[in-house]
């Protein structure tokens, strides 16, 4: 039983899907590289809400190590010109200053950002939702533009062991007097050339380094992202959070050196050894 429990929990780790809904349809422009750049209408605003998304060859957490260097922005981030840590409110939460570099003779603008991640508990997705708050920048935005409003969303799938699908979305007002057809066509380039410089990044030693293991990453993180992955298929409760504390299972699913076809084996080959049913309960046999 435990066999076929495990067979169709692996299947869904080592693959997935997940579509975004909105009121206004989705209108795709391109697809380079593997990446997929879309744009919709926005309600009362001329300017229109952006979309990309691409698979990154790099575990999840390598990915989020990237996203969580603030001080390496200007590198993944395309048009930042800097950026400084205003105040981290905990683990999940940190609000930053901004400044996005413009074409001359145009003013270069800038943004307090409010940014929160959590994940969700139905699927192995991370959020990252990011939001412009009214709150002083102080003296060194002096000489720029504030942009009047900024709304973003970095949403992390967990697709197998060493692939992150991303979706990238973007909504800007920049202020000042620019006409919105300029900014939709510059917008256009901004989810592609992010994807790509994400990717680049990812692949760097510093980032790669982040591979964690169960010693070393935040084990509350690890087991809600197992256990939205095994919710997909399994619902039996008491299994899941037996199987998601479980330091050799978390082990085995951050494994470096086995491939998704070696961790599905050695899960199945693990549990069957050690659990056993015992009533409503699964337990260590």
């Amino acid at each position: 039983m435990i066999k076929k429990l495990l067979t169709v929990l692996v299947l869904f780790l080592l693959s997935g899907a997940f579509s975004l809904h909105g009121a206004a349809p989705w209108k795709k422009h391109y697809t380079k590289k593997g990446i997929t750049v879309s744009s919709r209408e926005v309600h009362l605003s001329d300017y229109r809400e952006f979309m990309g998304t691409g698979i990154i060859k790099a575990p999840l957490e390598v990915v989020i190590a990237v996203l969580q260097d603030v001080k390496a922005m200007p590198r993944w981030m395309p048009d930042c010109r800097g950026v400084k840590m205003l105040r981290q409110e905990d683990k999940n939460s940190a609000v930053t200053r901004v400044i996005i570099d413009f074409p001359m003779p145009l003013t270069d603008r800038y943004m307090i950002v409010h940014s929160r991640g959590s994940i969700d508990a139905k699927r192995p997705l991370v959020h990252i939702r990011m939001q412009s708050i009214n709150e002083r920048g102080g003296k060194e935005v002096k000489g720029l533009v504030r942009m009047e409003s900024y709304r973003g969303t970095y949403q992390l799938e967990f697709l197998s062991r060493r692939r992150t699908r991303i979706t990238y979305r973007v909504h800007i007002h920049p202020g000042g007097a620019l006409p919105a057809w300029m900014v939709n066509m510059s917008m256009k380039k901004n989810p592609y050339a992010f994807i790509v410089k994400l990717r680049e990044m990812a692949g760097r030693k510093k980032y790669l380094a982040k591979m964690h293991t169960p010693e070393t990453l935040d084990r509350d993180f690890l087991a809600k992202i197992l256990a939205a992955i095994f919710r997909q298929k399994i619902n039996d409760e008491a299994l899941i959070q037996v199987l998601v504390r479980d330091r050799e299972v978390q082990r085995i699913c951050l494994s470096k050196e086995l491939s998704d076809e070696q961790i599905e084996k050695t899960l199945f080959q693990y549990a069957e050894k050690n659990y056993r049913r015992a009533g409503k309960r699964w337990v260590k046999k």
